[in-house]
């Protein structure tokens, strides 16, 4: 199966630690699966975790928002995904693969409930 993991974000937060500590491991333990993972040009990927690696460029959070839903689901499209997995944020509304969304915190749930479930 191929996994995108979408480790993306702007600041340093509790989220980025649970980015840190998640992806190695699986990226460790998908022997059968082919792990994509996405990343702004300022960030390390955590435990150098040894898988296919793109790096998208940083822009403000109003860029990167448009970009999410117009420009992701071609780049997912390409990439063949199977699965998205956006770590940090509420990754695209129309994703053109299976998508699991975390909730780090329910305040974004306020602004926009209809990105909480998106399959």
């Amino acid at each position: 199966m191929r996994i995108v993991l979408d480790i993306r974000y702007r600041t340093r937060s509790g989220a980025a630690s649970y980015i840190d500590n998640i992806v190695p491991g699986l990226v460790r333990t998908g022997t059968e699966h082919e792990f994509i993972i996405l990343k702004s040009d300022a960030q390390e990927v955590p435990g150098k975790a040894d898988c296919e690696t793109i790096t998208i460029r940083s822009g403000s959070a109003a860029t990167q928002s448009i970009a999410d839903q117009t420009t992701l689901p071609i780049l997912l499209r390409k990439l063949r995904a199977e699965i998205y997995h956006p770590m940090k944020h509420l990754g695209t509304m129309f994703p053109p693969c299976a998508q699991v969304t975390t909730a780090h915190s329910m305040a974004n749930a306020i602004v926009a409930p209809a990105l909480i479930v998106s399959i």
